[in-house]
């Protein structure tokens, strides 16, 4: 797998054999329900308990919809092994972009996170982005570095499923728009 965070995660989900023992651990002691199911509170929780790290819960409930594959409301031991495989990831990621150490990003931090992701924007829509996150403080949460990421991966992934010609400019009927975004939430 890429070291690079951004992707669509049906492309790495690969059944192993077992799963590892730190993994079904902290599956364990977050699953307060004994359903063999993380929930996004539960999920939130986890994060504020072992990253030690404010999760807002439109990003668990985000991130939970997102892995969570067979649909069945919560993540399973498999679902979230591979969420923290991927948490992982995004977590050294943020860190080695966050160069002040301030545990946020800023526009000039986003905007190289981004360039190394091979994501070339206007400084006016990494202005939005970060406001778009946080109007008050104008800096970015890990939690809104991931659903960022995510949502732009998966816009561009369809907006490149209908630029044939790779010309950078698609035409769509509006209801078609209405069903990339859709898709894409």
């Amino acid at each position: 797998m890429p070291d690079n965070p951004s992707f669509v995660v049906s492309q790495f989900l690969r059944p192993t054999q077992t799963v590892h023992p730190a993994v079904e651990k902290w599956f364990r002691a977050m699953d307060t329900k004994n359903e063999g199911k993380i929930s996004s509170k539960e999920l939130q929780q986890a994060f504020e308990t072992f990253q030690g790290r404010h999760f807002s819960d439109s990003a668990c409930k985000f991130v939970v919809r997102l892995f969570d594959l067979d649909r069945n409301g919560g993540l399973d031991i498999k679902e979230f092994e591979t969420l923290y495989y991927h948490i992982k990831l995004w977590v050294n990621a943020f860190n080695s972009y966050d160069r002040d150490k301030s545990g946020f990003l800023d526009e000039t931090e986003l905007d190289y996170a981004l360039k190394n992701m091979d994501i070339h924007f206007s400084p006016e829509f990494i202005k939005f982005l970060i406001t778009r996150s946080n109007p008050k403080a104008k800096k970015m949460s890990l939690d809104q570095y991931i659903v960022t990421c995510i949502q732009i991966q998966k816009f561009t992934d369809e907006f490149k499923s209908r630029d044939l010609n790779y010309s950078g400019h698609i035409n769509i009927k509006y209801e078609d728009f209405l069903e990339m975004i859709l898709r894409c939430l």
